[in-house]
C-alpha cells in the first residue's frame, strides 16, 4: 500500500546495522549486497492494510492509525523471518529467504527486532491506546511463537490430525489479523464491542489467508510449481494433506506411501504427489473452507465497523485478497 511504504521505510530506519539492511533486504528495499533495488518489487501489506481499513476511510483516519499499521507489518515480518527457518524455507515469492542470505542466528535476532521495532511504535501511541494495543500486541507474539512452536514439533510426524493442522496453520497467522482489525477500531475510537467485533473479523480473515496460501502452492503453475509446493517437498501433514489422508481410495494410498517414502522427491514425484492430493478432493475442501472463513468475516464485519463506505471497502479488499 503506497499510504504506508514511507512510513514503515522511516520506521526501519531505526533498527542499527546489519539489522536495518536485513529488514530492507525482507522488504524488497534492497538486494543481499544492500545496493537499492532499481524497481522495488510491490508486496502486500495486508496486516498494516487490515489496521488501516478497520480504522476508516480516507487518510485522516489512516493517519490515525498509521504507526499501528506499520507495527502490524513488523509483526507479520517477524512470523515470516522466523517461519521461514522452521520450515528450511530457501525462498520466498521468488527471492532467497532472510536466513538463506544472512544465516539462521542473524535471521533469528532480526526477528526478534522487528518485535522489538513495533512494541517501540504502540508505546508512543497515546496513553489511552498504547497500554491496550501493547497488552494486545503481546498476546500476539505469545500465540503466534506457540503456533512455530507446535509447527517444529509436528514436523515429520504422520500422525497429526486434521483439527492439529488447522490449528497449527491458523495460529502463524489469525492472531495477528485478529490484532490488526482490532488495533485499527481502537484507533478509530470504536465501542468494546465493536473492538471484539472487529476481532473476530480478523480472525476468520487471517484462518482464511493461511489456506489461501497453502491453496496457492498447488495453482502454481509452469516452472515455478514444483518449487512452489514446499509443503509437499518436505512431507509436512498440512491441512490439505491431513484432509486428503481421511479419504478412502488408491489415490489417498499413494499419498501416503509418497509421505512414507524418506527419499529425496524428484519434480515427476512432487507433481504426482500434487495430482493425489487433489484427486483425494482436498482442494475442493480448502476452496470451500476459505469461503466458509469468509463468509463468517463479512458477516461480523457490520458489528464492527459502522460506517457504509467503510465497510465496502473493506468488503472489496478481502474480496480481492481471496482471488489473488
Amino acid at each position: 500500500m503506497a499510504f504506508l511504504d514511507p512510513h514503515l521505510r522511516a520506521a526501519v530506519g531505526r533498527l542499527e546495522q546489519p539489522s536495518r539492511r536485513m529488514a530492507q533486504y525482507y522488504f524488497r528495499w534492497v538486494d543481499a549486497e544492500g545496493v537499492p533495488c532499481p524497481v522495488v518489487a510491490r508486496t502486500r501489506r495486508r496486516f498494516g492494510s487490515l489496521v488501516l481499513l478497520s480504522a476508516g476511510s480516507g487518510e485522516q483516519a489512516w493517519e490515525r492509525a498509521r504507526n499501528v499499521a506499520v507495527a502490524g507489518t513488523l509483526f507479520l515480518a517477524f512470523g515470516a523471518v522466523h517461519d521461514d527457518i522452521i520450515d528450511e524455507e530457501p525462498v520466498r515469492h521468488g527471492r532467497p529467504t532472510v536466513h538463506a542470505v544472512f544465516g539462521v542466528p542473524a535471521a533469528r535476532y532480526l526477528g526478534n527486532a522487528l518485535v522489538a521495532l513495533a512494541s517501540e511504535l504502540l508505546a508512543e501511541e497515546p496513553a489511552h491506546l498504547a497500554g491496550e494495543l501493547g497488552r494486545r500486541a503481546a498476546v500476539v507474539v505469545r500465540q503466534m511463537s506457540n503456533g512455530q512452536i507446535l509447527d517444529a514439533a509436528f514436523e515429520g510426524s504422520r500422525g497429526v490430525t486434521l483439527q492439529e493442522a488447522l490449528e497449527v496453520s491458523a495460529a502463524k497467522i489469525s492472531p495477528g489479523t485478529a490484532f490488526a482489525c482490532a488495533a485499527g477500531v481502537l484507533c478509530a475510537g470504536g465501542s468494546p464491542r465493536q473492538v471484539e467485533a472487529a476481532a473476530e473479523v480478523g480472525s476468520e480473515f487471517g484462518k482464511a489467508w493461511a489456506l489461501w496460501d497453502e491453496l496457492e502452492e498447488y495453482s502454481t503453475c509452469g516452472d515455478a510449481a514444483v518449487d512452489g509446493l514446499a509443503d509437499l517437498r518436505q512431507r509436512r501433514i498440512v491441512p490439505s494433506v491431513a484432509y486428503a489422508l481421511q479419504s478412502r481410495g488408491p489415490a489417498r494410498e499413494k499419498l501416503l506411501a509418497y509421505l512414507h517414502d524418506t527419499a529425496a522427491p524428484d519434480s515427476a514425484g512432487l507433481l504426482q504427489a500434487r495430482d493425489l492430493v487433489e484427486e483425494c478432493g482436498a482442494l475442493v475442501w480448502l476452496r470451500e473452507r476459505i469461503d466458509a472463513h469468509l463468509a463468517r468475516a463479512l458477516h461480523r464485519l457490520p458489528d464492527a465497523v459502522e460506517d457504509a463506505v467503510t465497510r465496502e471497502e473493506f468488503v472489496s479488499c478481502l474480496r480481492s485478497w481471496a482471488v489473488s
